[in-house]
């Protein structure tokens, strides 16, 4: 079985340890990288090619960093994480804008489980 590759970044460092430990707690999915809030994230990614990225984020506004992510990376998910750990979103492909509400251990999984919509037109 193929594992579901994903980069975590820009998050604080506790809430990065917590996420990476809950991923690599699971069989079908592995934290293949980790980076701050440095820039270096969508090299990280043409690099290591992840299935999804996990991104801290401070408020509800698509980042930047996401947009640019899934324009290049179609097939890659980024699931934005706000600060606190407690309500994410879930941009593919479009991107498509999910809200999660308050996140879980469970939620959490299951949005990176989640296999991407297909295409419905260029990211605006």
């Amino acid at each position: 079985m193929a594992q579901i590759r994903i980069l975590l970044a820009g998050m604080p460092r506790m809430l990065r340890a917590i996420i990476a430990e809950l991923i690599n707690s699971q069989l079908d999915m592995r934290v293949v990288a980790e980076v701050g809030r440095d820039g270096a994230l969508r090299d990280l990614a043409r690099q290591l090619e992840p299935d999804m990225v996990i991104l801290g984020v401070d408020g509800q506004e698509i980042p930047a960093e996401a947009r640019e992510l899934v324009r290049e990376r179609p097939s890659t998910k980024v699931l934005a994480v706000e600060a606190t750990g407690r309500r994410a979103w879930l941009y593919e492909l479009r991107p498509h804008l999910e809200l999660i509400g308050e996140i879980s251990n469970d939620a959490l999984l299951e949005a990176i489980r989640t296999e991407p919509l297909a295409a419905e037109g260029p990211l605006s």
